[in-house]
C-alpha cells in the first residue's frame, strides 16, 4: 500500500495490493517460501541425523553433522534475510523473485551496504 502511494499510483487501496499479491506476485511469493522451506527441512534432517549419531555415541559423525548443521543454519538465515528484502522489491516493482534478487544485489554492492549491515545487527 505504501509503495503504491509513494509511486503515486491512482488506486492505492489495500484491495489493489491484495489483488497484485494473489495474482501477478503469487508465484514469486511461493518460490521464495519454497526455497526457505527446503533449507529449513534440510536443516531438520541434519539435526535429526546428528541427534541419532549422538545417541549412538558416534563422536566423529556428530561433530561433522554439527558443522553441516551450522552451515545450513547460516545459509537459511541469510536466505531468509535476502528473501525478505527481495519480497519488498517484488511488491513495489512487480518483478520476479530472481530479478528482485539481482536488484537487491546491485543495491548492496552499489550504495547502501553499510545500512544493510547495520540492519543485520
Amino acid at each position: 500500500v505504501f509503495g503504491r502511494w509513494y509511486f503515486q499510483e491512482t488506486d492505492n487501496s489495500l484491495m489493489a495490493s491484495m489483488k497484485v499479491a494473489w495474482t501477478t506476485s503469487f508465484g514469486s511469493i511461493c518460490f521464495g517460501s519454497m526455497a526457505l522451506a527446503f533449507v529449513r527441512a534440510l536443516d531438520m534432517v541434519v539435526t535429526t541425523a546428528r541427534k541419532a549419531a549422538q545417541e549412538e555415541g558416534n563422536i566423529v559423525t556428530c561433530i561433522l553433522l554439527l558443522v553441516v548443521e551450522c552451515l545450513i543454519g547460516c545459509i537459511g538465515d541469510l536466505l531468509e534475510y535476502v528473501t525478505e528484502w527481495a519480497m519488498v522489491q517484488v511488491a513495489i516493482r512487480g518483478v520476479g523473485l530472481l530479478d528482485a534478487g539481482r536488484i537487491l544485489g546491485s543495491l548492496v554492492l552499489c550504495s547502501n551496504s553499510g545500512l544493510i549491515l547495520v540492519d543485520l545487527l
